[in-house]
């Protein structure tokens, strides 16, 4: 039998619960929740997810402040980084398939 904390990556909650932009990462969410929701496959394409997630930034007038992320970033800029960051295997929010189809 697996143990829970083999299946949830180590900073799982991280960014909800200690984190400057954990309301914004929590939108963020919700964004990426929404469009699935709306998908069949359960399969998006990145830039689908990076285009929702730059209006959601752009329309909240959303900064994050991380270190990660350039000053000279515009919204696309910071929508992937937010990709990054939940695609990160000790986040493991999303999981990109890199092959092409």
């Amino acid at each position: 039998m697996k143990n829970l904390f083999d299946v949830i990556p180590v900073g799982f909650f991280n960014y909800l619960a200690s984190n400057s932009n954990h309301r914004i990462y929590a939108d963020c969410l919700q964004v990426i929740y929404d469009e699935y929701d709306r998908e069949i496959s359960y399969r998006l394409p990145r830039n689908r997810v990076r285009d929702a997630l730059a209006i959601y930034l752009m329309e909240n007038h959303v900064r994050l402040e991380e270190e990660d992320i350039p000053d000279n970033r515009n919204y696309n800029d910071m929508a992937s980084a937010v990709i990054r960051k939940f695609s990160h295997r000790d986040v493991g929010w999303l999981e990109e398939d890199l092959r092409r189809y």
